[in-house]
């Protein structure tokens, strides 16, 4: 795959494991789309993730399956209306940057 073509992917937040040949997505940006609720299958189709911004949306709770997300490093829940303690990010073992 060409340079060109790899750049435009990481912009979209695809990741490319060049010893696998696979692509992957590792950032995945929901900010700003007045979400109130998370659809499950989100948390069970994007394992390898790395970036999860739902930031700026209407979310009132962080769903209990986030520690799903195992390779998570940046997680992303401000401006948003929860008000509950998550424990599951406690599982969360990479994540290095936290905004709620």
């Amino acid at each position: 795959m060409g340079t060109g073509y790899q750049k435009a992917l990481e912009e979209l937040g695809y990741a490319i494991d060049s010893k696998k040949k696979e692509l992957y997505l590792n950032n995945f940006k929901l900010n700003d789309n007045e979400l109130d609720q998370l659809l499950p299958i989100i948390f069970s189709t994007i394992p390898d993730l790395e970036i999860l911004d739902l930031s700026h949306n209407k979310l009132t709770f962080v769903p209990p399956t986030i520690d799903r997300f195992k390779g998570l490093k940046s997680l992303f829940f401000n401006n948003n209306e929860i008000k509950q303690h998550v424990p599951e990010i406690g599982g969360l073992q990479k994540l290095s940057y936290l905004k709620i």
